[in-house]
């Protein structure tokens, strides 16, 4: 994944490399299905043999950098079930036993091993596989895992034993797509590049037979005969027998090309936002229905339902895992890591309320914890949050381009989305007007008011871009962040810039936060210190050095003398202004931190991160008042205390920050799943 501080090296080239290199690399993930025995590569989702419990392979973001898991969903109720923990470096790939209760995993680093989800024991590795991207299915007896590797060997692996059976080399490397066929005899493997090649596994060094080249779109076997389906580029179907001489027959016209997936025992899918049905056994089209999601990488039919599992990858390596009837025509829940994914944190200046953005941007009662309300429109992950000086209005920019209002004060509120310029990556609410400013990396400063857009600046720099902004204090000036690292700061009133001054020679600018007073300025630019520098004239003052990792997010307490920073490997920072040392290192995340703000009052801060979770710490001591994890679309949250699961909410998102707490086995603290009455945060403070 491409970290922000990685961004100044590579802006200068975005301008031209966008058209033949960022095409590519679209190309490159392109849409694929992982249905019985049916492998493609990006989001995918193996579902278990009785359909109630689904993982996400690799991807899905299976694991963070700084604690690589593994996790397993249930899919009633539709909630978190299992997680894995100690892999040796992120999952590679893993899928369901089609026989048994495991999974099947091997890791970049290597690792190849099962794990039993529900169970307390540990994976048991079955060999020591090469490094890097490997690939994983599992043969339809569940006695056997292939996997292959970046260089295209294929290995077959015992799974009691643990041994190597056999391997061989496929020649064929970045593999796209893989299918198995029903019996389990014969495999096929396309690539990137359009070659498709069918495997007899009873004899894998005999020549593979090869289908012409670039013309498949996507390919299946079909469950009761064997025959192996292809979708050609110009939207024929054709359908071949492994083993036979004789080349592949037509037997259909399709709607349009794309990748195939077995749907039953006689249909198949035509993989897309309209989902395309050929029935093979009257080699006739049937009705298409509408999932309504871009960019589908993978599908898995639900066992005794008329339900699939669909997952996709909404960009940047972001991704979602839904449930859609097919009988209905409608998704009936949302999931997963990026439903998850909290991108930003923002904090009401009345001290109301807590705003949290995923794909939705929701408003949580900061005395209780309890959802107030949730709005939708942006069709990406929100990129940041901003609340307006007056606390009645919220704004939002997100990776769809788009920029987004919600007006709180409106009797039941009102929220809409406009088209935006750019991918914004940094917004500010001005400190006293309605005005709110972003900074994209190829629109520059963009200055909005409640008609749109209102003003525009672009940096004086070719192939340069911004990151953050931030307003002082007293809304006469703003800073502006570039991707080269250079600070601007801007005069409000006339929108000149008043000075420049280098945040940092190795990073850029990523996040910024003012004192009280607006003469200190803190950045984080991406290294592994943020700094303190006198404002206006971006002197440096101070240093904090002792980050494990790289600060992401930075924040100053109104009372002055507290600052916090939040860093990639989910630690958060509380520190003295005057010593510049660490007073407190405080562990809630398993992500990167995305956010960090004070309540008005400075008692209280908030964090939030890349794996869910919304934490709630008291200043004075550091201490863990309350977290809430899995504050994503559907009927749940999850709520974690200790680093453990103990409560779902009820369907109508009645959470609160306080719970009351018990001794568990091991003596840690841990809260009963029965929740009696809400303790405010006013009570905790003062426990």
């Amino acid at each position: 994944m491409i970290r922000r501080r990685h961004l100044p090296a590579l802006i200068p080239a975005i301008g031209a490399a966008l058209a033949p290199g960022a095409r590519a690399a679209s190309e490159r993930e392109a849409p694929g299905a992982l249905m019985r025995g049916t492998a493609a590569f990006g989001v995918r989702v193996s579902v278990n043999a009785r359909g109630t419990a689904f993982i996400c392979g690799a991807g899905a973001e299976t694991a963070s950098p700084a604690s690589p898991v593994l996790r397993a969903w249930s899919i009633a109720p539709w909630r978190e079930m299992a997680v894995l923990t100690g892999l040796r470096g992120p999952a590679a790939d893993a899928a369901f036993s089609p026989r048994r209760e495991e999974v099947g995993f091997v890791t970049t680093e290597g690792l190849l091993g099962l794990w039993t989800p529900g169970s307390a024991e540990p994976a048991r590795q079955l060999a020591q596989h090469p490094k890097g991207y490997s690939r994983l299915v599992w043969l339809p007896s569940g006695d056997q895992l292939l996997t292959f590797d970046q260089s295209g060997w294929a290995r077959l692996w015992d799974r009691s034993s643990g041994s190597l059976i056999r391997s061989f080399d496929t020649g064929t490397k970045e593999i796209q797509s893989i299918a198995l066929c029903p019996q389990g005899r014969y495999l096929a493997l396309a690539t990137y590049s359009g070659t498709l090649g069918v495997w007899d596994l009873a004899e894998p060094g005999r020549e593979p037979w090869r289908a012409p080249r670039g013309s498949i779109a996507g390919f299946a076997f079909h469950q009761r005969s064997g025959r192996l389906f292809m979708a050609l580029q110009e939207g024929s179907l054709v359908a071949w027998t492994p083993g036979s001489t004789v080349p592949p027959q037509l037997v259909g016209a399709l709607d349009a090309a794309g990748a195939l997936a077995p749907w039953g025992e006689d249909r198949l899918l035509v993989i897309g936002s309209r989902c395309g049905v050929f029935d093979v056994a009257r080699g006739a089209r049937l009705p298409s229905f509408d999932i309504g999601w871009d960019n589908i990488t993978s599908l898995a039919e639900l066992p005794g339902s008329a339900d699939l599992l669909v997952a996709t990858t909404v960009g940047h390596g972001e991704d979602a895992v839904g449930r859609f009837s097919t009988t209905e025509q409608r998704m009936l829940r949302e999931a997963a890591p990026a439903a998850s994914r909290i991108k930003a944190l923002a904090v009401l200046p009345d001290g109301s309320g807590v705003l949290t953005a995923t794909r939705q941007v929701s408003l949580w009662s900061a005395s209780e914890g309890r959802l107030l309300r949730r709005e939708s429109g942006h069709v990406n992950l929100v990129q940041g949050l901003a609340a307006a000086h007056d606390s009645r209005s919220v704004f939002s920019i997100g990776q769809d381009e788009r920029v987004g209002v919600t007006e709180l004060g409106a009797p039941g509120g009102t929220h809409a989305v406009r088209p935006g310029l750019d991918m914004f990556d940094g917004i500010a609410a001005a400190p006293l007007s309605n005005e709110f400013a972003t900074a994209g990396i190829m629109s520059g400063l963009v200055v909005w008011d409640g008609a749109g857009r209102r003003l525009r600046l672009r940096p004086d720099k070719p192939g340069i871009g911004a990151l953050s902004v931030a307003y002082a204090p007293n809304g006469r000036r703003l800073v502006l962040g570039l991707t080269d690292g250079e600070v601007m700061v801007y005069d409000t009133r006339s929108w000149q810039i008043e000075r420049r001054f280098w945040a940092s020679r190795t990073g850029a600018a990523q996040a910024f936060a003012f004192a009280p007073d607006g003469e200190r300025l803190l950045i984080a630019d991406g290294g592994s210190d943020a700094l303190i520098v006198e404002f206006p004239s971006g002197r440096p003052i101070q240093v904090l050095t002792g980050h494990a990792s790289a600060p992401r997010v930075v924040a100053w307490s109104p009372l002055g003398p507290v600052i916090a920073t939040g860093a990639e490997d989910g630690a958060v920072y509380l520190w003295n202004v005057g010593t510049m040392r660490p007073r407190h290192r405080l562990h809630a995340h398993e992500g990167a931190v995305t956010g960090a703000a004070f309540s008005p009052d400075g008692q209280v801060l908030y964090s939030t991160s890349e794996d869910g979770t919304l934490a709630l710490w008291r200043v004075t001591d550091g201490r863990l008042l309350a977290r809430i994890i899995s504050l994503r679309t559907g009927e749940e949250l999850i709520v974690y205390e200790e680093g453990r699961a103990i409560w779902t909410t009820a369907p109508d998102d009645h959470a609160v920050w306080a719970l009351p707490s018990v001794q568990g086995p091991s003596g840690r603290s841990i809260v009963p799943r029965v929740l009696q009455a809400p303790r405010p945060v006013a009570q905790l403070l003062s426990t």
